[in-house]
């Protein structure tokens, strides 16, 4: 992660444009998202665990059930087209050089953070659990000598 951070702090990104890219037909991207939303097992996972929740016994279910689902659908079409608008605003920004530069440095030091974090976590838990170590050691120590000094009383 460390050399990851560092190549993206050294190196000044290549510039990314999206003008070669091939552009989408709406009826095409509509298709491939009514194919490939029904068939996400994450949806049918969140159809299964919340819908059933929100119909009472004496609900038609298929009506309910269908009403739910469009509504659910509604609010993902109207999130995702907010999104995309979003998306389509900000894109000449950041096809900028000095924003993918901004970028590529951000992510560098998050990159080197993260990594640094994580040693230092380590060592705090190494360093925790050897003093934990001495301690039950030496208190299992004390433990055994007033042991034997008892036994020894007795004597």
């Amino acid at each position: 992660m460390v050399w990851l951070g560092l190549q993206a702090l050294r190196k000044l990104p290549k510039l990314q444009t999206y003008g070669n890219l091939t552009k989408l037909a709406i009826w095409t991207a509509s298709k491939e998202g009514l194919i490939t939303h029904p068939l996400n097992p994450k949806v049918a996972i969140f159809y299964l665990a919340c819908l059933p929740q929100l119909i009472s016994l004496n609900d038609p279910v298929l009506a309910k059930s269908l009403l739910l689902a469009g509504i659910h659908n509604l609010l993902s079409l109207v999130w995702l087209g907010g999104l995309v608008v979003v998306i389509g605003q900000g894109k000449r920004w950041i096809e900028k050089r000095s924003v993918q530069f901004w970028l590529s440095q951000v992510s560098g030091m998050i990159l080197i953070g993260l990594r640094v974090g994580s040693v230092s976590a380590s060592l705090r838990r190494t360093a925790w659990r050897a003093d934990y170590r001495k301690s039950r050691c030496r208190a299992l120590f004390r433990l055994a000598n007033r042991a034997a000094l008892h036994s020894l009383a007795y004597l």
